[in-house]
């Protein structure tokens, strides 16, 4: 039985490695220079080579990056995404290129997203087929392949596993599983916060339907060994969780309600489509756009077509079923829904406008923001609809499982295998990528900062924040600063603090003039350096600003400041 079950295995892990690579197909080719994007991908490039150089270079220093100079903790403004940096550490180290850890990443949180979606399905029905079927809804979904920009949504793959050993514990009342439970849910904390939340809303959930039916379940958590695991997994949380305390009491970071309410999803975004799947026209003019307010926003909530298909009929079915509360399905269910309700956000939003009249509808998600630790650091409402997709998927196996048992067993096979041949039809092959510098081809402004003994932090200028002129120019910087890692008052991030962002806005507007100078030197910033390219388009953008010439000559009159090098396109000045 064991033997089987190992094969299994291994023919699954098989499947989904080659489905992650026709998803992502060429970039497993093309894993140093190629890229799904330039945007959040090159910033997460950035903190996850910031992570394998600190890990290999000073730990303690981790939360402490090279941006947004002179603020400190600055990872924590974002993911740490520490758990997928330490697994992509060997590919880094053979292709040399930054872009490889994100591209990695990304085709192994497919792969391991999919096994690990097929591994609780198959805990749960012993059913090959309907578990293959779960795990390729997931991967497949055009709703999960939308989240191809933001990798800490996609590396998800500890929580289907966390729950198979919760489960399992409480099902055999071994605490070693419930260690292996505790150990899954840091790595997946370890790598992003919100994917935490969704192991414990679902365990919380198994649990109090597990009370209902057998309340001697919840005596299993009370014993030494349990409490003791929880304490230690408590201590190695400490260390992540310190550094956002921190930058939460230094620097108020925490997101305004009202943006949970503009990324929040729409009931009626479950029908529109991103560009992963073959429907995209389709549903595009089915969605009438045209019908909605100016400047509406549309999120890609699109299961797919054979996922929503199962989805409708399985909640039907579950819906309809005489002993709803005993079905193994139930907590999976339960829990999806509310994956769903909390990604609608604080407010339920209807027509793409949020209601008001007779007055705001309030959702959960309103309460968790005021009272659950985290939920105020969260933007992005929309992601729970992960938590839903995970779910939703389990209970279609658990579903289908149960409904095939009724006819002949190859019957149910072949109609699942042209289900997953569906899924595969629906697919838009090839996906879009982009070439990507290599470091051999970065700026020479980087070639020259490389080859400097000291690490003496540095401005570029002009200097952007997130809602300036050059926001991309600056995730351009931070990408190219991974091949030396100088500490610079630039950089692009989920947060940036209130007085850095003044200062910057002052630094833009008004220098070189003498208070500017002194506010740079005084944060201990000792080289100025000036991108020529940049200065002259904004001088040619807003007559009130100097050109890369004219602020060249200011700075050089300048006598607290020494030109140290002139290269095609940057000049550099350090402070004497």
């Amino acid at each position: 039985m064991k033997q089987k079950i190992i094969l299994k295995i291994i023919a699954a892990s098989l499947i989904f490695i080659l489905s992650s690579i026709f998803i992502t197909y060429p970039l497993i080719l093309h894993l140093g220079d190629m890229v799904t994007g330039f945007g959040d991908e090159l910033v997460i490039a950035w903190i996850q080579n910031w992570v394998i150089h600190a890990l290999t270079s000073n730990p303690l220093s981790i939360f402490h990056t090279n941006i947004l100079y002179p603020t400190h903790n600055t990872l924590a403004f974002s993911e740490t995404f520490i758990t997928t940096s330490i697994l992509s550490m060997i590919p880094l180290a053979l292709v040399k290129s930054p872009i490889v850890v994100t591209n990695f990443t990304f085709i192994s949180s497919l792969a391991l997203l999919g096994l690990s979606v097929w591994g609780l399905s198959f805990y749960l029905t012993r059913n090959f087929m309907a578990s293959l079927l779960t795990g390729m809804l997931v991967i497949f979904s055009p709703a999960v392949l939308d989240k191809k920009v933001h990798l800490q949504v996609l590396s998800v793959y500890f929580v289907p596993l966390a729950i198979i050993f919760f489960i399992h514990f409480l099902k055999v009342k071994k605490v070693r599983f419930f260690y292996l439970f505790l150990l899954s849910f840091l790595l997946q904390i370890y790598n992003s916060f919100l994917p935490g939340y969704f192991i414990l809303f679902v365990c919380a959930t198994y649990l109090l339907w597990s009370f209902i039916l057998k309340k001697s379940v919840v005596s299993i958590l009370y014993n030494r060994k349990a409490l003791f695991g929880i304490i230690v997994t408590g201590l190695f949380l400490l260390p992540l969780v310190i550094p956002y305390l921190q930058v939460s009491k230094e620097y108020g970071a925490k997101r305004d309600i009202r943006d949970t309410i503009h990324f929040a999803l729409q009931p009626e975004d479950l029908m529109y489509p991103g560009e992963h799947t073959r429907l995209e026209e389709v549903l595009k003019d089915m969605s009438n756009q045209m019908r909605y307010p100016i400047g509406s926003s549309f999120k890609p909530g699109f299961l797919g077509f054979v996922f929503s298909m199962l989805a409708l009929v399985s909640i039907i079915s579950w819906l309809r079923s005489k002993k709803m509360l005993k079905k193994p399905a139930t907590p999976f269910i339960l829990t999806g829904f509310l994956g769903l309700i909390l990604s609608f956000g604080p407010f339920l939003h209807l027509g793409r406008v949020t209601i008001h009249h007779p007055f705001p509808i309030p959702l959960p998600y309103a309460v968790l923001y005021y009272i659950a630790p985290g939920f105020q650091g969260f933007r992005n409402s929309a992601r729970w609809e992960i938590l839903f997709i995970l779910c939703i998927a389990i209970t279609i196996g658990i579903l289908l499982t149960d409904f095939f048992k009724r006819f002949n067993k190859r019957a149910g096979q072949i109609v699942m295998l042209v289900l997953i041949l569906g899924i595969l039809a629906e697919y838009p092959f090839p996906m879009k990528f982009f070439a990507v510098k290599i470091p051999s081809q970065f700026p020479e402004i980087d070639q020259y900062l490389l080859r400097i003994s000291d690490k003496n932090p540095v401005i570029y200028l002009p200097i952007s924040s997130w809602n300036m002129a050059h926001p991309d120019e600056e995730i351009q910087r931070e990408y190219f600063s991974t091949l030396h890692f100088t500490p610079m008052m630039n950089g692009y991030t989920g947060y940036t603090p209130p007085f850095w962002q003044a200062m910057v806005e002052k630094i833009d507007r008004d220098f070189p003039d003498p208070v500017t100078l002194k506010i740079i030197k005084d944060q201990g910033v000792r080289r100025i350096i000036l991108d020529k390219r940049l200065l002259d388009l904004d001088a040619k953008n807003h007559k009130d600003k100097k050109g890369f010439a004219e602020m060249r000559d200011v700075l050089i009159k300048d006598d607290s400041l020494l030109l140290m090098k002139d290269l095609k396109e940057y000049s550099v000045f350090e402070y004497k």
